[in-house]
């Protein structure tokens, strides 16, 4: 891929009841891993990208552990 692009932007978040704060992330998806989550989402019926993005990090993560057992 020659046109990647994938800005991960930190961010954290206070909650309001316990006062913890929350690691967070905002993702902002553009040019060909777009293109290649648009292909993903048409074939495999995800209605949107936060549930092929989930589906694709829990995947990814336990690809990561089977190779790299914690």
């Amino acid at each position: 891929m020659t046109n990647e692009k994938l800005t991960i932007i930190r961010e954290t978040f206070k909650n309001d009841e316990t006062g913890e704060l929350t690691p967070a992330i905002t993702v902002i998806i553009d040019g060909n891993i777009k293109k290649v989550l648009d292909i993903i989402m048409e074939k495999k019926g995800y209605s949107d990208y936060p549930e092929v993005m989930r589906d694709i990090i829990f995947d990814g993560i336990q690809n990561f552990i089977k190779s790299n057992p914690i």
